[in-house]
């Protein structure tokens, strides 16, 4: 393992709660992660934006553990178990796991959550390239992510696929168990755009570099979706990818919050559509409410 990235274990600050965790030596994160690396599953997935999954889907790996606590996560049964589920990997296992996905003709690697898991993601891909992985790196992140571990990752990932939510640190808070997530996935949406530009694509219509950002809408809090919109306008740009997600269910605990027991009304979603017209936001995708149907729709916002 690279030394910086053996160090950020010892004393672990990769995401903002800098929690400390001499993972190394057997503590475990308050994300739940120690030394060894967990994956829960990993497939080719057909349900990402159009331009990831293309015609033979993106080469998504989910890993385990997660450093936030969304009351409404679909992703709970291993983002937040104690100890963690899913299957041990070696860096060298999971170098070989990409290439396998390349190999079975993935247009991209796509990391879920992996935030906990830089050290390891790192070297990971940087022994995967050396075999020929040439497909790009996708980092699927709720944005909740340190200025230490973003450091980390500046020659690894070509396409950053991240969430912005919430217009305050009581939203934050309340539904995804920090403060700080608002501010901090705001900033480092801004840092993802420095480092990779505006959202790319090949003459095939398949992703190869950039930012996108997706937005999910959620039931009773169109306002906080309108917010995200305003800072995305305005602290990015116009040009910026975005992903209207209208995917909402109360799984999880969201039945003990009384905002969140409902999905979404096709008014919030419309709402939130014409709302990003008006801003001029007309890059990117939206999801559709048909509940037998949850794939994003490959149109562009000006022509939903």
């Amino acid at each position: 393992m690279i030394r910086p990235l053996e160090d950020s274990l010892s004393s672990c600050t990769l995401c903002p709660r800098r929690c400390g965790a001499d993972r190394l030596y057997g503590e475990i994160g308050i994300c739940g992660a120690g030394s060894d690396l967990h994956i829960h599953h990993w497939m080719s997935h057909a349900g990402e934006e159009p331009p990831l999954s293309g015609l033979k889907g993106s080469g998504t790996i989910f890993f385990s553990g997660c450093p936030l606590r969304c009351v409404y996560c679909q992703n709970h049964k291993w983002s937040q178990t104690t100890p963690l589920s899913g299957s041990i990997y070696s860096i060298e296992d999971l170098a070989t796991l990409c290439m396998s996905l390349q190999d079975a003709g993935c247009h991209n690697i796509n990391f879920v959550t992996p935030e906990p898991w830089i050290p390891f993601i790192v070297p990971a891909v940087n022994h995967a390239k050396t075999s020929g992985l040439s497909i790009p790196i996708v980092w699927n992140t709720s944005g909740f992510i340190s200025y230490d571990g973003f450091e980390l990752l500046q020659d690894t990932v070509d396409i950053y696929l991240t969430d912005i939510r919430y217009k305050d640190p009581d939203e934050s808070l309340r539904l995804s168990g920090h403060h700080t997530y608002f501010s901090i996935s705001r900033e480092m949406a801004v840092n993802m755009l420095n480092s990779v530009g505006h959202f790319r694509m090949n003459s095939n219509g398949i992703g190869i570099r950039g930012l996108i950002v997706r937005v999910l809408i959620l039931p009773g809090m169109v306002n906080s979706v309108l917010d995200c919109l305003d800072f995305i306008a305005r602290e990015l740009s116009l040009n910026t990818y975005i992903s209207i997600m209208a995917q909402f269910e109360p799984v999880h605990l969201a039945h003990k919050d009384p905002t969140l027991r409902r999905r979404i009304t096709h008014k919030e979603l419309r709402i939130v559509r014409m709302y990003a017209d008006s801003l001029g936001l007309k890059y990117g995708w939206r999801q559709d409410l048909d509940p037998s149907a949850h794939e994003l729709l490959g149109t562009s916002m000006e022509e939903c």
